[in-house]
């Protein structure tokens, strides 16, 4: 990843710090009894039944999003209790957790910028930003540089992250920029998003099936 890359993925902006403190703790029993609308509201992590635990983990990963820390900065200051819950194989858990949740909080938040009335007006496009390696995944490469409108049904699938590690963004664009590269056709896509991914922060009109949920976590969708 170049320096310019790395830069914007750290960048501090308030919108992306809000949406990861906004997250609540929950088990991953909890989590997997959730319907989809309800899961983009709360944090759980793999593997750990202990909420002082995933408490934790989320403080640190809001810490790291503050001060603009790397991943190796992050899974150093990690306890020793979240590594032995996990056992062999933490090392690429962590990073999964860190680079997925982090990407997460940066689109969400940069979500909200593109989103603003006034920023629509001035550039009412929104193109997929892959990074472009060995490591790119089928689902980014075959999405980059896809211009839509920002209005256009396809961000309610599109948006990132895709999956997980994913490190793909939107960019906005005016109109006269969107016009020179053409509004891209999607329909011939071989690829989904990841389960669970691919839906934008906000869908107002989605009304879920609370049917059978924790009467506490249909109040906390219920305030929203």
């Amino acid at each position: 990843m170049s320096a310019s890359s790395a830069q914007s993925l750290f960048e501090r902006f308030a919108e992306a710090v809000a949406e990861l403190r906004s997250r609540i703790v929950i088990t991953d029993d909890e989590y997997q009894a959730m319907v989809d609308a309800i899961r983009l509201r709360v944090f759980r992590v793999a593997g750990l039944q202990q909420l002082r635990l995933v408490q934790q983990v989320l403080d640190s990963l809001v810490n790291a999003l503050e001060r603009g820390e790397g991943l190796d900065t992050w899974r150093r200051q990690l306890g020793e209790d979240i590594r032995n819950a996990w056992g062999a194989g933490s090392a690429f858990r962590l990073e999964t957790i860190f680079r997925t949740n982090i990407q997460t909080a940066l689109n969400r938040g940069r979500y909200a910028q593109m989103a603003h009335p006034s920023v629509l007006r001035l550039r009412p496009f929104w193109m997929y930003d892959a990074v472009l390696d060995s490591r790119t995944s089928l689902i980014c490469r075959e999405r980059d540089q896809v211009v839509k409108p920002a209005d256009d049904p396809y961000w309610q699938t599109g948006y990132p992250p895709l999956h997980h590690r994913c490190r793909g963004a939107v960019r906005t664009l005016r109109k006269r920029q969107a016009e020179q590269k053409g509004i891209t056709d999607t329909s011939d896509l071989s690829s989904a998003p990841g389960a669970g991914f691919g839906a934008p922060p906000t869908q107002s009109n989605f009304i879920p099936d609370l049917i059978g949920v924790d009467p506490g976590l249909r109040a906390i969708y219920e305030g929203s």
